[in-house]
């Protein structure tokens, strides 16, 4: 038990012995369950974790007796290291900070770039080089909108635009959620084109509705302590990507999206309704601590090649630090009017000083579920 006086003075010796390889089976048994169970001793353990990493870059000098050894003139290599870890420390601090420069200053590719302006911003066009082809469209159509939160995004193959069109009000268009609607831009035009599959995916036709299914690529079998919640695979998210300065790792991966331009006039004469659900775990490390897992709807709109996200609903949960169990999460969305597609995305997000520790141990998603019903009437189901 700590000291109440100094809460991490047992803590310390713990980790100290652990870090000379003297701390004894009982000990470790300890400090385990007092990591997991306490996020001060997480945050201190991190300290430490850290400061004794930054001790293995000193090069301490060792005096030996090489007479005693042998009488033969031993070559002392520690002169030679000594420049050559010093050049490596040098390099690695290069690395890092040109790492650190790129999480705040994103290099984006022309061909795919991104833009988060208002539409009613008329230097739009010309600031973003890959929506060159948007100025053959109707501007007044373009610019309707005067919502702040817009992002606008252009490939070689598609030029699309997705909004928020609330408003009345301002609808948060969050990074994971800009992500998941790029991803979902590549399954729009598959579907259209009436293809059967496509790169990182595959269509299904079911009861009159076709769904681009993307997560089969992202299949595994269990791993660091997690096992599957149904079946013998789960979906495990890509790695986070780190803010350094903000203290935040997130990533999304999109699930679906579904083509229900096959509904046409129930969307406006009845109410249809998409429900959706989905089961989140992690593996968990000595450090790590509860992660934020969110599932979200998107309802969109598409004429010609412009596409504007026309009602979102998200649900979160915060996970606990157990693998053995899994935290289930529901979301559903009633799709307005003029809805053709709607996308299913779901997300992971750390902050604090956990989300710039490594991200090693894993986070998953499984027991996916999607449905729809007009007027209560079912008319697409997945299990």
């Amino acid at each position: 038990m700590l000291d109440n006086s100094n809460p991490f003075q047992d803590l310390d010796r713990m980790v100290f012995q652990l870090f000379d390889e003297s701390l004894p089976q009982a000990d470790q048994v300890i400090l385990e369950n007092l990591i997991l169970e306490n996020s001060g001793a997480r945050s201190r353990y991190a300290e430490l974790v850290t400061l004794e990493s930054m001790l293995h870059w000193e090069f301490a000098e060792v005096e030996s007796d090489i007479n005693s050894i042998s009488n033969d003139q031993l070559v002392n290599f520690s002169e030679w290291l000594r420049p050559a870890i010093a050049l490596a420390a040098c390099f690695v601090a290069v690395l890092i900070g040109w790492w650190a420069t790129d999480q705040v200053f994103p290099v984006v590719n022309p061909e795919n770039e991104i833009a988060s302006l208002q539409l009613s911003d008329s230097n739009l066009i010309t600031k973003t080089n890959a929506l060159k082809d948007l100025s053959s469209l109707n501007s007044v159509d373009l610019f309707a909108s005067n919502d702040p939160n817009t992002i606008v995004f252009g490939s070689e193959t598609s030029k699309m635009l997705v909004s928020s069109i609330k408003s009345s009000s301002t609808v948060n268009l969050a990074r994971q959620d800009r992500d998941a609607l790029l991803d979902a831009a590549y399954g729009l035009e598959v579907l259209e084109s009436g293809q059967g599959f496509g790169e990182g995916g595959y269509v299904e036709v079911k009861e009159n509705v076709s769904a681009w299914r993307t997560e089969d690529a992202l299949r595994v079998g269990e791993e660091f302590g997690v096992q599957p919640h149904t079946g013998g695979s789960m979906i495990r998210f890509s790695r986070m990507e780190v803010d350094v300065f903000g203290k935040k790792a997130e990533v999304s991966e999109l699930v679906s999206v579904l083509d229900v331009r096959s509904l046409g006039a129930n969307l406006v004469n009845a109410k249809a309704i998409v429900k959706s659900s989905v089961c989140f775990n992690q593996g968990v490390g000595i450090a790590d601590g509860s992660t934020s897992f969110a599932l979200g709807l998107h309802a969109i709109n598409r004429e010609g090649r412009v596409s504007l996200a026309i009602a979102k609903n998200e649900t979160s949960v915060t996970s606990d630090v157990n693998p053995e169990t899994w935290e289930r999460v529901e979301s559903e969305i009633e799709l307005p009017e003029g809805t053709d597609f709607v996308v299913v995305s779901l997300s992971a997000q750390k902050e604090g000083s956990q989300a710039l520790l490594p991200d090693l141990s894993g986070h998953y998603a499984d027991g996916l579920e999607i449905a729809m019903a007009v007027d209560g009437r079912p008319v697409y189901s997945r299990l």
